[in-house]
């Protein structure tokens, strides 16, 4: 290292140790969860709390967004956002559509998403992204997306009950939806909990084979592992709540089509809190001191990279990693794509045995379980109109305000 490269790490390392402790508020995230009885063992997430937490990473998601939608083109998508009355609960009919890169329904699938309180990741890996329309109306219900699952979840890979070389041999079978939710008005009326259970159709699965067959594993690839080529078939699919305790996910169960199961929560650790001009001075950093981690993410290596560029600058820096504890407690549950799931996971079975229902079935089941009990309970979702969707978007309709 040159004389100037070890006056611009100086430099580099003052500034950026000030930022960190500015950004990362421990006393914020203490307050994320109440303890309940007066037992750290029943603790309920304050979600005030937490989105305010996620507010400076929702303001760099919009402006981003921002620089590639401008106004007239936000306009031009609203459109596809219902007002109260567009909404016929009796006759909604969810249709799934893929989203292409690129396309009109990649612009949606982004907009649609800037206005949820905790952003979405891009997610990595492999990706597959949908929206669910209501062809009763052409609006938009919600969306999903699928990614490559987190590598170390000891929380799944126990409740599975594989070690590391059947996870090795089967983890290609998993995904994590990295987005699920529904958007006004239809969210009002738990349209939230039929996107949850479109996942669980035919369709994706059918998807998720005709893109992956034969594709290499990432596993394989990440751990150097003799190259191991995908059948396609999707087996698990994993989801993890923002917000602790979910209402979304909880209880999504339809007797003999969907079965979202709990299996635990995460260990409260992330990185959410270090974003744009912070996490791109941390890996200037290492790249200075001509570390690998600062060649950025290459395929196969999943969120993993983030997280242990983010740690090794932290050591450079000299700062405690714990700082990266934020202690929210995530809840995670496992949506089994096959009766025996576990057996193929756990190599014991050769295929997995499918029979998942059409998004139709599931649709039908989910408006009479969820949505219309609710449409007759709180009737206020008619009340939704147009101001409240230019609102919504009103960030991004007005540019000005993204100039943070």
């Amino acid at each position: 290292m040159n004389n100037d490269s070890l006056e611009e790490r100086e430099q580099l390392v003052v500034s950026l140790r000030q930022r960190i402790l500015e950004t990362i508020k421990p006393e914020m995230t203490q307050q994320a969860y109440e303890v309940v009885n007066g037992s750290d063992a029943y603790r309920r997430p304050q979600k005030d709390v937490i989105r305010s937490l996620y507010s400076e990473q929702k303001l760099q998601a919009l402006a981003r967004l921002g620089k590639s939608l401008k106004p007239a083109k936000v306009q031009n998508l609203i459109r596809f956002f219902a007002t109260g009355a567009e909404i016929d609960p009796v006759n909604i009919e969810p249709e799934l559509v893929e989203v292409e890169a690129g396309t009109t329904n990649a612009d949606l699938f982004r907009l649609a998403t800037a206005q949820w309180s905790v952003p979405p990741t891009a997610g990595y890996g492999r990706r597959m992204r949908w929206l669910v329309f209501d062809r009763y109306n052409d609006k938009l219900i919600g969306l999903f997306a699928l990614c490559d699952p987190v590598i170390g979840l000891s929380t799944r890979d126990q409740w599975i009950g594989w070690d590391t070389a059947q996870k090795g041999r089967r983890l290609s079978a998993v995904m994590s939806a990295y987005a699920v939710g529904s958007v006004p008005p239809y969210s009002h009326i738990l349209g939230g909990k039929l996107v949850t259970a479109l996942l669980s159709s035919h369709q994706v699965s059918e998807a998720f084979k005709s893109k992956y067959l034969g594709r290499n594993s990432e596993y394989a690839q990440l751990t150097g592992k003799p190259p191991k080529f995908s059948d396609g078939i999707l087996a698990l699919i994993m989801i993890t709540s923002a917000f602790g305790r979910s209402s979304l996910y909880n209880r999504v169960q339809l007797p003999g089509l969907v079965s979202l199961e709990k299996i635990g929560a995460t260990k409260g650790w992330g990185h959410f809190q270090i974003e744009g001009d912070v996490f791109r001075d941390m890996r200037r950093l290492l790249k200075i001191e001509n570390h690998p981690y600062a060649k950025g993410y290459e395929y196969g290596n999943g969120a993993n990279w983030r997280m242990r560029l983010i740690r090794q600058a932290l050591s450079s820096l000299e700062v405690d990693q714990d700082l990266l504890r934020h202690r929210i407690y995530r809840e995670v549950y496992g949506m089994p794509m096959g009766t025996n799931w576990r057996n193929f996971l756990l190599g014991k079975a050769d295929q997995l045995e499918v029979t998942l229902p059409e998004a139709n079935v599931i649709s039908k089941a989910a408006k009479e379980r969820w949505i219309l009990p609710r449409a007759v309970r709180r009737p206020d979702y008619q009340d939704w109109n147009d101001a409240d969707i230019a609102k919504l978007f009103a960030p991004l309709l007005t540019q000005g305000r993204l100039s943070h």
